[in-house]
């Protein structure tokens, strides 16, 4: 008899291991590779992004926008590769929050879950917004049908952390992959209608980086949410495999579809300023009528998904916070089902009143979509930025540090430091104020939770907990003489 047939035959407890994970309440080992894939697809908005960003960065960066465009989408898969480096070792609901917490330390970790959580919730808040206008200009009606679509959204948010994710990330990736086909042909069409006419490429002599870098930050919202799988990695099946591959094919699905795009619409010489625009091109090349309300309803469709998926992203790092007692307990808390149903439901309760007061509020609408713009793309670059600092000093801190490895990261850190450092130099005299309250808003949040941990030390060390195995997990199952205590938050992998 083989070891492995003896060990299963006489099932011997292993002595030693915890009954219960840091993040138990969770229903773990649960959803498939499938789950985690749709829910990083739907929080990017692939269709909504494809179809808006690049006409965004040709404006930014001019001539030099397919440069800006190539130089984004390395830059991405650079990042994605860093990020895998964890996702191999750890699975955590906190995500890059609790990576970053790994490689540079508490007080690091808990400004990049600032940064993390401002992020999820700014995007949140411009999708359900955007969303809302499209529905009451297509509609005709006035501010209630804005009202309604975010009411609408909030239920929905609130429902899926309570029922639990399986269901959703079906319907998002069922809804994302038919706005991202119907993406595809549209810009196909648009190539055919310039009968292949590319982009005139700029020289590299004389690059203008300004243009390059202006063009690299927007770009980079296009991109922003493709790590939000990770958060349910303690719910996946195998997940140091599952959520690795997830990332990887959520990574080259986005970039493909986000080139195929921009190219069109560098080809056709007009960047798409508005989506009747974008309708319009279609219609002429495909032949169709009513293309115009196809397209406004598969954008609004993949910004509702994005919301839906960003919010749940959210849910899953309060929970870990919580846990860590750096937030409320309720927070922490699951159901009968394994949910964070009461954290998702105030979650879905602040996002939805921002947003309420850009839809509903004219006056309001253009200071809330551009704060969270900009609250966006500081708080994602920052916390990719240091996530690729973290990567280098995580590996060798366990013993597994190589070059080959690190190099990925040290060119994401150089590229994202400028980057950031270009954005926040070369603002508008007119958008000022709402970067600088971008910025505040993420200072002081970390600023708050950083006193909160301080004021407790005993919170500072138990940041970074993980999924670890448990004596369920093992062939023996859970031993009679095992601590009935989660592991240690100190332990490394």
């Amino acid at each position: 008899m083989r070891a492995l047939e003896r060990a299963i035959a006489e099932r011997v407890p292993v002595e030693g291991i915890a009954s219960v994970s840091p993040l138990h309440g969770l229903r773990r080992r649960r959803i498939g590779p499938m789950d985690v894939a749709a829910q990083s697809f739907a929080a990017v908005a692939p269709a909504g992004v494809a179809l808006m960003n690049p006409g965004t960065v040709s404006r930014q960066a001019g001539p030099y926008a397919l440069a800006s465009v190539i130089t984004t989408v390395l830059v991405v898969v650079l990042l994605a590769f860093v990020m895998s480096q964890f996702t191999r070792r750890i699975a955590s609901a906190g995500s890059l929050y609790t990576f970053v917490v790994r490689g540079l330390g508490p007080r690091a970790g808990v400004v990049a879950g600032a940064c993390l959580g401002v992020g999820y919730g700014s995007i949140a808040i411009v999708c359900i917004v955007d969303a809302a206008a499209r529905v009451q200009r297509m509609s005709g009606g006035g501010v209630g049908a804005a009202i309604l679509v975010v009411v609408t959204t909030v239920v929905l948010i609130a429902a899926v952390n309570a029922l639990g994710v399986r269901i959703s990330t079906r319907v998002l990736l069922i809804v994302e992959a038919l706005a991202v086909v119907t993406v595809s042909v549209i810009a196909v069409a648009v190539l055919v209608g310039s009968h292949g006419r590319l982009p005139a490429a700029q020289p590299v002599v004389g690059l203008d980086m300004h243009a390059v870098l202006a063009g690299v930050a927007v770009g980079l919202i296009a991109f922003v949410g493709f790590e939000s799988g990770i958060a349910l990695g303690p719910e996946t099946r195998r997940p140091l495999a599952s959520v690795t591959r997830a990332l990887g094919w959520t990574v080259l699905a986005v970039s493909l579809s986000y080139l195929l795009a921009a190219t069109a619409q560098l080809a056709g010489q007009a960047p798409f300023h508005s989506s009747g625009e974008i309708s319009e091109m279609a219609a002429t090349g495909l032949g169709l009528h009513g293309l115009t309300a196809f397209v406004e309803v598969i954008i609004i469709l993949s910004f509702l998904a994005c919301a839906l998926a960003t919010t749940t992203a959210l849910v899953r790092l309060l929970f870990v916070m919580s846990r860590e007692g750096l937030v409320g307990d309720v927070f922490g808390r699951t159901g009968a089902r394994g949910t964070p149903a009461a954290g998702g439901a105030l979650v879905a309760a602040a996002v939805g009143a921002i947003a309420l007061a850009g839809a509903a509020v004219p006056d309001a609408s253009n200071a809330v979509r551009q704060i969270a713009d900009a609250a966006a793309i500081l708080g994602y670059v920052s916390v990719y930025l240091l996530v690729a600092a973290a990567a280098p000093l995580f590996l060798l801190r366990i013993g597994e540090f190589r070059w080959v490895s690190a190099l990925p990261a040290f060119i994401v850190v150089l590229v994202l430091a400028v980057t950031l450092g270009h954005y926040v130099a070369a603002v508008p005299t007119e958008r000022i104020v709402f970067v600088l309250v971008a910025i505040g808003s993420i200072a002081m949040l970390a600023i708050t939770l950083m006193l909160h941990a301080q004021r407790r030390s005993a919170v500072l060390h138990r940041l970074g907990i993980y999924d670890l195995p448990v004596a369920a997990d093992t062939i023996g199952g859970t031993p009679a003489t095992a601590a009935n205590q989660p592991p240690r938050a100190d332990a490394t992998p």
